[in-house]
């Protein structure tokens, strides 16, 4: 009876562990109020399920791509002049709106105590 009861719950357990690993997910410096080079191709990259298919959707053009077996996924925004905002959908299981996207000179600055990057 214990092991059906631990063979259940483990079941139960997998089931919920998977299905938090079913949704698009990105890394953390593509978020709302981003900037992104211009005048240069941009890689928007990100994970989801294996073999997902994922939709970009992106200043009035789609791109779809599929994830990889390890579930990464990437798509290139070609060039795109200073200006915005824009905003940008990423679809596939779930849906990820990001707004406020500017493009312009992205400058990466360290060395001080008060430059604080995450």
């Amino acid at each position: 009876m214990k092991n059906l009861i631990f063979t259940l719950l483990f079941l139960i357990y997998i089931g919920t562990i998977s299905h938090l690993f079913a949704e698009i997910n990105l890394p953390r410096v593509f978020t709302n109020n981003m900037v992104l080079q211009r005048d240069m191709p941009v890689n928007i990259w990100g994970w989801a399920e294996p073999d997902e298919k994922i939709m970009l959707t992106f200043f009035g053009k789609a791109f779809a791509t599929k994830a990889d077996a390890s579930g990464e996924w990437a798509v290139k925004l070609p060039a795109t002049a200073a200006g915005g905002p824009y905003e940008m959908t990423i679809s596939g299981e779930n849906k990820i709106h990001l707004k406020n996207i500017l493009f312009g000179d992205v400058w990466i600055c360290s060395g001080q105590s008060n430059m604080y990057f995450r």
